[in-house]
C-alpha cells in the first residue's frame, strides 16, 4: 500500500499555489514492487504541477535507474532531481545522465529558477558531496527557496543559508517503527526520521519514501504532496495522509 501525504506551506511570493510532488527513496529493483513506484508517478503526474526526486533510485547496481527513469520520462512535468548516497556509490555519472535523458533537471550543488519559485538542489551529504554555500550562490532571495537535499541532516547547515521548505529522504520513515522509538534513530543516531522539523527559520520535511528495503513495519511507502499557496495564512497544515492500494 503507498501512502499519500498532503501538506500546506504558505508562499507569499507565488503569484498562483504550486503543487510538488517529492518521490524519494525509490531503491528500485526486487524490494520495491513497481507497481508501487508507477502508482506514486501516476497520482503524481495528475495532482502535481512539479516532480522533484531527492535520491536513491537504486539499491548497489546502477541500471535499475533506468527503468525508473524510463517510468518518469512519461510524466509530462517539470522535473528536478538531486542524487542521493546510494546513486554516489553505484553510478551518480550513468544515473544523472539518465534521468538527464528523462528530463530530470539534475541539480549538483546548484539553483534553478521555476517561473517564481526558486530551487536550490544540494549534492548528497552522506557521501560527502554536499557544497550548501555553492549551491545557494547563484540564489539572489534566498529565504524564499525550495530546497532539494537527500541527507536530512544537511538541513543543519543549509538553514543558515536560506531555504523556507527543505526535502530530505534517506531515512525510509524510520524503516520499522516501534511505539516510542525507531530502529533508524537507535542504529544511526539521526535526529530528523520523519515529517516536518523546525530547523532554525527553515522548515524540513523528511519524507518516508518509496523504497520498501529488507525490512519495512509500520511506516508504508509514502508519496508527498506539497501546495506551496500565496494565500496560506498558518505557519503549516498536513492533512491526514490517505493510503492507495496498489495492484
Amino acid at each position: 500500500m503507498l501512502s499519500v501525504s498532503e501538506h500546506t506551506v504558505p508562499w507569499p511570493e507565488l503569484d498562483a499555489p504550486v503543487v510538488v510532488a517529492q518521490i524519494t527513496d525509490v531503491h528500485m529493483g526486487p524490494s520495491t514492487p513497481a507497481r508501487t513506484v508507477r502508482k506514486a508517478i501516476e497520482i503524481a503526474a495528475d495532482k502535481a504541477d512539479i516532480l522533484v526526486f531527492t535520491g536513491d533510485a537504486v539499491n548497489v547496481f546502477p541500471f535499475p535507474a533506468k527503468r525508473l527513469a524510463a517510468m518518469l520520462a512519461q510524466v509530462d512535468l517539470p522535473k528536478v532531481g538531486v542524487l542521493g548516497n546510494h546513486d554516489h556509490l553505484a553510478g551518480p555519472r550513468r544515473i544523472s545522465g539518465w534521468f538527464e535523458d528523462a528530463g530530470m533537471r539534475m541539480l549538483h550543488n546548484q539553483s534553478l529558477q521555476l517561473g517564481d519559485l526558486t530551487i536550490v538542489g544540494l549534492d548528497d551529504g552522506k557521501t560527502r558531496h554536499a557544497d550548501p554555500e555553492a549551491a545557494f550562490a547563484g540564489v539572489d532571495e534566498p529565504r524564499p527557496t525550495l530546497v532539494l537535499a537527500h541527507y536530512p541532516m544537511d538541513a543543519d547547515q543549509i538553514a543558515p543559508l536560506g531555504g523556507r521548505l527543505i526535502l530530505s529522504g534517506h531515512t525510509h520513515g524510520g524503516q520499522a517503527q516501534l511505539p516510542g522509538t525507531t530502529l533508524v534513530s537507535l542504529w544511526s543516531g539521526e535526529a530528523y526520521i520523519h515529517g516536518f522539523y523546525d530547523v532554525g527559520e527553515a522548515r524540513l520535511y523528511v519524507s518516508a519514501g518509496l523504497g520498501h528495503g529488507p525490512l519495512r513495519f509500520g511506516c508504508p511507502p509514502e508519496l508527498a504532496l506539497f501546495r506551496l499557496d500565496p494565500a496560506a495564512a498558518v505557519a503549516s497544515s498536513t492533512q491526514a495522509p490517505t493510503t492507495v492500494r496498489t495492484r
